[in-house]
């Protein structure tokens, strides 16, 4: 077996009120099967499972981008339903669900959260380090191009590897890095928070920085395979009463 003993059935972490879920094997192929991999393997109740195997067979409503390299090769695939989505509602609806529209009542710091979708399958395991998921570090800047507020994952920092993933930043970018060893078949979302955004500090309905997700994969034979996700806005309204 390609790397050793590989993670089985599901892993449910919650860090800071953020969520991120996994399952492997023959619980990535459907959702019957995710459920019972999650009450087998979590203490989640019914309803919370039943929740979260929506989530993680959640149909992509937007399709990824195009990418330079291939997104198959010696049997792995980054399937189609790579994703970003705000989980965070609109204030008003503005019917797009790509771009979120908050408006606060007061200057207080503001919290916008977006889960990021992906789904492996193939004939061979990942070995720890295998799997790469980058990241913005910010989303949004102030009127002179400083960063406003932050972005925080439900992983440890690295070098921990308590985790299925770590993380750290380099640059403008979060990088995630998968640090055990998974199934062919991986399905998975990740929760994550942009926070520390005083609206005084952004620009009246401006839109923010592009979110998006790139995920990288290495093949058994060392080929790098990749997806781009599609990519969400965000923009507040300040009005004068902050």
């Amino acid at each position: 077996m390609r790397g050793g003993a590989v993670k089985e059935g599901a892993t449910y972490v919650v860090y800071e009120d953020l969520e991120a879920v996994q399952v492997f094997g023959a619980a990535a192929t459907s959702p019957e099967l995710a459920a019972k991999a999650l009450k087998e393997s979590t203490s989640l109740s019914d309803e919370k499972i039943e929740e979260t195997v929506e989530e993680l067979f959640r149909d992509s409503e937007t399709k990824a981008e195009n990418d330079p390299l291939p997104s198959s090769a010696d049997g792995t695939q980054i399937e189609d339903n790579f994703a970003v989505r705000w989980v965070t509602p609109d204030t008003t609806d503005n019917e797009d669900p790509s771009l979120l529209y908050r408006r606060p009542g007061d200057n207080s710091p503001q919290s916008m959260r977006l889960q990021i979708n992906y789904s492996l399958s193939g004939e061979h395991n990942y070995k720890a380090g295998d799997i790469v998921i980058t990241i913005p570090a910010y989303l949004f800047t102030d009127r002179n191009g400083n960063r406003v507020g932050s972005i925080t994952v439900p992983y440890p920092e690295d070098p921990s590897r308590e985790g299925d993933y770590n993380w750290k930043q380099i640059g403008d970018k979060i990088i995630l890095t998968s640090t055990v060893n998974m199934d062919a078949a991986t399905t998975g979302y990740i929760r994550v928070d942009c926070i520390n955004i005083t609206p005084s500090q952004v620009q009246d309905m401006k839109l923010s920085n592009d979110f998006f997700a790139t995920i990288e994969v290495m093949t058994w034979k060392n080929h790098l395979i990749s997806k781009t996700s599609n990519s969400i806005n965000a923009q507040i309204d300040t009005e004068a009463r902050i």
